[in-house]
């Protein structure tokens, strides 16, 4: 069996709990179950798994440094030229 996951992340998926709900609202009939308590609590810096029991599908909140990414292929579009 495949294992299905949705991750948010980045600025609004750190920190953004009433988009992810809105974007996983009445999701339940693919199996996607949003723990809203979870979901309402959870922000920042700290990777959490934020479905229900028994949703069929994963739901994680992954904190992402974007700075570094950026700075990461500044330097690469640098050392093109």
């Amino acid at each position: 069996m495949a294992r299905i996951a949705i991750c948010f992340t980045g600025g609004v998926g750190q920190n953004g709990s009433a988009i992810r709900a809105a974007i996983l609202d009445r999701m339940d009939y693919a199996g996607i179950v949003l723990d809203l308590d979870k979901n309402k609590s959870t922000r920042g810096n700290v990777e959490a798994r934020l479905d229900q029991a028994g949703s069929r599908v994963q739901i994680w909140m992954l904190p992402t440094n974007e700075e570094l990414i950026v700075a990461r292929q500044t330097v690469v579009a640098l050392n093109a030229n």
